[in-house]
C-alpha cells in the first residue's frame, strides 16, 4: 500500500519497528536484520524504484561531511550476484580485500519481512523496510545469474556519543545493474548509475529508553533531512543529520 503522506504511513512504520524490537528481544542477532529506509520515487503505477537525482546524492554527501561527528568511508566498490540455489533465492556479495589482496565472497538469503511505502513531497517517496539476513553455505564456482548489480559506496556512521560503536549508517551507492556481469560492466560503461541513497538502524542500543513511536520519526526525519525542501512529520520540522 501507497501512503499519501509520512504522517498517514507513521502507524505503520511503528508497527514495524515494534516487529524488529521482538526479533531483537527474542534473540535474533542483529548482523541478521536490516530497519532501513530508502528514497526514491514512485512511477504512474505506484512501483517504488530507490533512485534519486544525482543533485540529492550530491548535497547529502556534503551534508554528511560537514559533521565532525560522522565517520565517513571513501567510494567502494563491490558486485552483488543473485542466483537460484536450488529453490532458494541467494545474493552473494564480493568485495575486494585491501590487505590481504583477495576477492571476499559473501552469501546470503534475504527475506523480507516487512515494509511501508510513502511519498514525502518534491515528487519523492520513502520506503521503510525490515528484513532478514542468513548465511548460505554452498560449494557453487560457476551458477546462472538472475540479476547482477555493481555498486560504488560511501558510507557514513553516526552515534550521538563518542563511543566506538555507531547508532546510525548511511550508505550513498551508484549502481548499475544487468542480468549478467557483462551487461552490468556494459551499463556501467555506456550508461548513467543509478543514484541510492538509505539510512539504516545500525545498533540495538538506540531501543533503550525509546519508544517505538521515537524510534520510527527518528529513523523517518533522518532521512527526510536528504529532501531538498525538507518533509514534516506529526508536525515536526526535520532535524540534522546528528540529530
Amino acid at each position: 500500500m501507497l501512503f499519501e503522506s509520512i504522517e498517514e504511513a507513521l502507524p505503520r512504520v511503528v508497527e514495524i519497528v515494534q516487529h524488529f524490537r521482538r526479533l531483537v528481544d527474542d534473540g535474533t542477532p542483529l548482523s541478521e536484520l536490516e530497519l532501513e529506509a530508502r528514497l526514491g520515487h514512485v512511477d504512474e503505477s505506484g512501483a517504488f524504484h530507490a533512485s534519486v537525482p544525482r543533485e540529492i546524492i550530491d548535497a547529502a554527501v556534503t551534508m554528511v561531511l560537514t559533521n565532525s561527528a560522522i565517520q565517513c568511508s571513501d567510494w567502494r566498490e563491490h558486485h552483488d550476484v543473485f542466483w537460484m540455489n536450488g529453490e532458494t533465492p541467494v545474493r552473494t556479495r564480493v568485495t575486494f580485500d585491501d590487505a590481504d589482496l583477495c576477492v571476499v565472497p559473501h552469501s546470503v538469503r534475504k527475506m523480507q519481512l516487512c515494509r511501508v511505502t510513502t511519498k514525502c513531497g518534491d515528487g519523492l517517496a520513502m520506503r521503510v523496510t525490515l528484513s532478514r539476513e542468513q548465511a548460505v553455505s554452498h560449494s557453487k564456482v560457476t551458477c546462472d545469474t538472475e540479476h547482477v548489480r555493481i555498486q560504488q559506496r560511501r558510507t557514513a556512521r553516526w552515534s550521538r556519543t563518542r563511543s566506538a560503536q555507531h547508532v546510525w549508517q548511511y550508505d550513498f551507492s551508484l549502481t548499475w545493474n544487468g542480468r549478467t556481469m557483462t551487461m552490468a560492466e556494459k551499463e556501467r560503461w555506456n550508461g548513467q548509475p543509478r543514484y541510492e541513497l538509505e539510512v539504516e538502524l545500525a545498533s540495538v542500543t538506540y531501543l533503550r529508553g525509546r519508544s517505538d513511536d521515537y524510534v520510527a520519526k527518528s529513523l523517518l526525519m533522518k532521512l527526510a533531512d536528504f529532501c531538498p525542501c525538507g518533509a514534516s512529520i506529526v508536525g515536526q520540522t526535520t532535524l540534522s543529520v546528528g540529530a
